[in-house]
């Protein structure tokens, strides 16, 4: 079959590639002939906030060579993301004109999150509205912080509900989207893990040289600015002779901010003696690779976050306020329960795709 993967393979961001990729490997290891489908953009109902620019003199602190150096990490980092999703991805791979797809599959990420301000605003073809395909599935589609109530509030239901009723099939990764298919369509759809947790990227992860042992902090760039937690995470780092690095996105305050591709990250979350992160992706990557780890969660990431770590039975790693992380860290942490939990939602994964992809009798 010819299946176009609906996605934001795009985004400069780790897990959207990663994710992308997961789910390209199993359905091409399905026999079949992958293709990504660019997101048409839809009308903006949620303006983005416009950012403070400041005044010069504002900017004129200690961070203001980090402010420098992080713009250039910016530019680089751009370089990297658009050759991995090139290289990996194929983006430039389109299908023929005329000819449509057999199958489209919505997913992953938070394609789902209508409320939110993106690029595309909101557009009905994540939800099922696309035009060439012959059938549409989803695969772990996540609202993000959208709900039912909210997109209720900014008159939206009643599309939401006509696009939806093109999917044949619904996978979703998490409890708050569940609530939301069920609310906005009436039906229960499937819950299945993030693609990240489903295929081995260990092939394209190189060796990295040797360094000095390190705490890994993965967060949103510049996002962990609190003074009680860069001090926490300073002090932890100290009595337990670490580094700290921050890879991808710059912390101000870190030393040691440094690029990389998105095997290149991996390879630093399987090699770091722990792991401090406020993001979905870099909680997925922890589990993945067995890692000591705390998640921050934060308003924003709260139903996608603390839903992932309750049902993989890690919500003891999760903490609200990074100032007092210490306990929750150096606790114990059950991987092989954990892992067999993994094992046992992939499997839930494989027979889905295998599903959906069956052809129509």
């Amino acid at each position: 079959m010819k299946i176009g993967i609906l996605s934001m393979q795009k985004i400069h961001n780790y897990g959207s590639f990663l994710q992308a990729l997961s789910l390209k490997m199993q359905l091409e290891a399905r026999g079949h002939d992958v293709y990504f489908i660019d997101i048409l953009p839809g009308k903006q109902i949620v303006k983005p906030e416009a950012p403070s620019r400041g005044s010069y003199l504002s900017k004129l602190d200690r961070y203001f060579f980090k402010r420098i150096e992080n713009y250039f990490l910016f530019k680089k980092m751009a370089k990297i993301h658009i050759r991995d999703y090139e290289t990996y991805l194929q983006t430039a791979k389109v299908l023929p004109d005329g000819e449509s797809f057999d199958l489209a599959v919505i997913g992953s990420d938070e394609v789902f999150n209508a409320t939110a301000p993106s690029p595309w605003g909101f557009s009905s073809q994540l939800f099922g509205d696309v035009k060439n395909a012959k059938r549409v599935v989803t695969y772990a589609a996540s609202c993000g912080h959208t709900t039912a109530q909210r997109a209720k509030e900014l008159g939206i239901e009643g599309e939401l509900k006509e696009a939806m009723e093109n999917l044949a099939c619904i996978s979703v990764r998490d409890e708050n989207t569940s609530e939301f298919v069920k609310t906005i369509l009436g039906k229960t759809p499937e819950l299945n893990v993030d693609p990240v947790l489903i295929s081995s990227f260990d092939p394209y992860i190189p060796v990295l040289k040797k360094r000095k042992p390190y705490l890994l902090v993965y967060a949103y760039a510049n996002r962990i600015n609190d003074p009680r937690e860069i001090a926490a995470i300073k002090a932890y780092a100290k009595q337990n002779r670490l580094e700290v690095l921050c890879v991808g996105m710059q912390q101000r305050w870190c030393k040691h901010n440094i690029s990389a591709s998105a095997f290149e990250l991996l390879a630093y979350v399987k090699n770091a003696e722990c792991v401090v992160t406020d993001t979905f992706h870099g909680t997925v990557f922890s589990l993945k690779y067995n890692k000591k780890f705390v998640s921050l969660i934060r308003d924003s990431n709260r139903n996608k976050l603390g839903g992932l770590l309750t049902q993989l039975g890690a919500i003891s790693r999760s903490v609200t306020d990074l100032g007092c992380f210490e306990n929750v860290m150096d606790a114990p942490i059950d991987y092989d329960a954990i892992q067999a939990m993994i094992k046992n939602e992939q499997q839930k994964a494989y027979d889905y795709l295998d599903k959906v992809t069956r052809p129509e009798e």
